[in-house]
């Protein structure tokens, strides 16, 4: 579950920042290689579900917009995107169940 990934990757961002700090160049490689390894595997990720969808957007925001970098029109607009692709899941859904009801008819 992208969940798990998303998790996962934070946490090996932290242990590479704190590889950073403390100049231990043999441990910033592998996490290096690790956390390109887990930033794959969640960019190929197919969401499975309106949650999956929402996490990883969220996260991918988050990438693009880093907290310090955030400023009123760019957290303006972060959270337009996340209100679209709301809009858009619920829009499909609504398709998806009239199309299962008028199959039954």
């Amino acid at each position: 579950m992208i969940k798990d990934e998303i998790r996962k990757y934070h946490q090996l961002l932290s242990k590479l920042h704190k590889a950073i700090n403390d100049d231990d160049s043999s441990q910033i490689a592998v996490l290096d290689r690790d956390i390109e390894v887990i930033w794959q595997s969640i960019l190929s990720h197919e969401p499975e579900d309106e949650t999956d969808l929402f996490l990883m957007v969220d996260f991918l925001l988050t990438i693009v917009l880093p907290a310090p970098d955030r400023d009123g029109t760019k957290v303006i607009a972060a959270e337009r995107i996340r209100s679209l692709v709301q809009d858009f899941a619920v829009a499909q859904d609504s398709k998806s169940s009239e199309s299962s009801g008028n199959a039954s008819n």
